[in-house]
């Protein structure tokens, strides 16, 4: 109607991808569960792995952050608190997933790029356990 677009942009490590990986899995796990959630950023991967964009580590990563803020956002009252008082004061996008120009992106896009398909879940399974790790190294995520 020939209005300004007025919303905001949300981005995290100026992409806009990332900080819709990381709400829509904090989200999907506070109303369906994590486990949910995990499994939907994973399928998502792995859809992307047929498509133009290719699997993205990034992504699966800002999936598990949202998860494991959204866990300890509601966890109880005195979480929520204590991850309002921190949130208060983040200073970088760092705090709350890892810099994606520090994951092993090129890697992961070769080992994908040889697998066998019988070597493909084990593989992703370990992806997996390190997308968790990574962010459960960051400070905010340490608190709880």
């Amino acid at each position: 109607f020939g209005y300004p677009d007025v919303r905001p942009r949300l981005s995290l490590h100026r992409r806009d991808d990332l900080s819709k990986h990381f709400i829509s899995s904090a989200i999907i796990s506070l109303y369906a569960g994590e486990e949910i959630a995990d499994m939907l950023g994973m399928q998502k991967e792995l859809d992307d792995i047929d498509r133009h964009s290719g699997f993205d580590l990034s992504d699966l990563v800002a999936d598990k952050a949202g998860i494991r803020f959204a866990e300890f956002a509601s966890a109880s009252g005195e979480s929520a608190r204590a991850m309002q008082q921190r949130l208060a004061v983040l200073d970088s996008d760092t705090a709350l997933l890892p810099n994606p120009r520090e994951l092993p992106h090129r890697e992961v896009s070769e080992s994908l790029g040889q697998l066998k398909e019988e070597q493909l879940a084990s593989y992703l399974a370990k992806l997996d356990r390190e997308a968790s790790e990574w962010v459960a190294a960051i400070d905010l995520y340490q608190l709880f």
